[in-house]
């Protein structure tokens, strides 16, 4: 586990590192938190630890149960919770975002389209997880609701969640979200803001449905 330094606040490293722990699966859902044996990793005392605890406690990545701390196990009803509210903030913004993309903007996204599709193929799944957030937040980015973008990104750590089991602990597959994808660049280049939120509706049930499978497929 990485060590802190000193230039930047203990806490907050410390915070950085158990979230990308956390998002990598190094600490898996469901994983208990151990805050004595996480300060003797990183070498700091308790206290910096139970702050960054506090803190993820906050964007939910980490659980109270009555046994103590967990990694968010991500049970159905907290995945059903979790995906409602991308379709709600999303949907929304996508169909925002179409009145105010541009070329550069739709660059980035076939881009990252292209990529993710190279990335399934040689099976780099992390890279993959990359190029799926650049097409996502490039559209929010664009959405023009400072307020609106505020909120996803306050929920954007679960859904990176989300993301790290569906791609690299499940090994999802290219289809057919990517194509899911291109239907969504294409109604963001003709700016039509009613199809490209009802296409980010359906491509965000879509990823539900899927994950729901699998991790129903995994429990059987």
């Amino acid at each position: 586990m990485r060590k802190v330094e000193k230039k930047t606040a203990y806490h907050l490293q410390v915070y950085d590192i158990l979230k990308q722990q956390i998002l990598s699966g190094d600490l898996a859902p469901g994983e208990k938190i151990n805050e004595y044996k996480i300060s003797q990793e990183i070498g700091v005392s308790r206290s910096p630890v139970r702050e960054a605890i506090r803190i993820l406690e906050q964007d939910e990545l980490l659980v109270s149960t009555v046994s103590g701390l967990i990694v968010n196990p991500l049970d159905p009803v907290t995945l059903k919770n979790i995906y409602q509210c991308r379709i709600a903030m999303e949907s929304y913004a996508a169909g925002l975002a179409a009145a105010n993309i541009g070329e550069k903007q739709l660059a980035v996204l076939e881009k990252s389209v292209e990529e993710s599709r190279a990335y399934h193929k040689a099976c780099q799944y992390d890279q993959v997880l990359k190029a799926n957030s650049v097409f996502h937040t490039t559209i929010y980015a664009q959405c023009g609701n400072s307020s609106l973008m505020k909120m996803i990104e306050k929920y954007s750590a679960l859904v990176d969640l989300t993301k790290t089991q569906i791609f690299s602990t499940y090994k999802r597959g290219e289809e057919p979200y990517l194509t899911e994808h291109e239907e969504i660049i294409k109604a963001l280049s003709q700016h039509d803001a009613e199809l490209c939120e009802k296409l980010m509706r359906r491509h965000i049930e879509g990823d539900f449905e899927i994950h729901l499978k699998l991790l129903e497929n995994e429990t059987i």
